[in-house]
């Protein structure tokens, strides 16, 4: 599956547009979005769109952060040097940060791995980044084992649920996932899950599982 059942998000935005088009996304993806003051799994800020002078006032008891409780964070069109990353690094968590003209149907993928725990972070060259996620995969001459891999990155799965769905143990999918980082010259596994979703994977498992 590619999310937890009943996964939740809040959207701090005050553009009633943009939190409605994020909540679309998320739909397609399992995740409902809920209104502020309720614990959820994921809280998706956008900043430009929060309130005037918020950034200035971000340290001040009366900042929209404290009226959710999330497990995990997303920055849309943040950076690090944000006040909104530094205060929740500041509160304990490591907020994912992501480009706000991030396609619909990849915010669907990038809050499924948040969701599951994973850190995203994905600078201003996303648009560029497509292309050149797609060249790596062209170019790295996967075998199906390598594919399969990538399905189970995309749909935000850890090594040990891999491992279980393979009947194979921990260790050996952290081996075949190191071989697998070589041939797509990617530093983390984090960056191939989020290959993987913006390049298609995880679409095909998430069909039989619903089948």
């Amino acid at each position: 599956m590619a999310t937890k059942q009943g996964a939740t998000a809040a959207i701090l935005c005050n553009s009633r547009i943009v939190r409605e088009a994020i909540a679309v996304s998320l739909d397609h993806h399992g995740i409902d979005c809920v209104p502020q003051g309720q614990d959820v799994d994921v809280a998706i800020i956008v900043p430009g769109m929060l309130m005037i002078g918020y950034q200035d006032e971000v340290h001040k008891s009366s900042c929209p952060l404290d009226e959710v409780n999330a497990e995990k964070w997303i920055i849309m069109g943040g950076n690090e040097s944000d006040p909104l990353f530094i205060k929740l690094q500041i509160q304990g968590y490591n907020p994912c940060i992501i480009p706000a003209d991030v396609d619909a149907d990849d915010l669907g993928h990038i809050v499924s791995l948040a969701v599951a725990g994973h850190t995203v972070f994905i600078d201003h060259s996303y648009k560029d980044s497509c292309a050149e996620y797609h060249n790596k995969l062209i170019h790295a001459d996967l075998d199906e084992s390598q594919k399969l891999l990538l399905e189970h990155l995309a749909l935000g799965l850890s090594n040990k649920e891999i491992a279980i769905i393979q009947k194979t143990t921990e260790s050996s999918i952290k081996a075949r996932l190191r071989v697998l980082l070589q041939k797509l010259d990617l530093s983390n596994r984090t960056k191939a899950a989020v290959l993987a979703a913006k390049c298609g994977f995880g679409n095909k498992l998430l069909t039989q599982s619903d089948s």
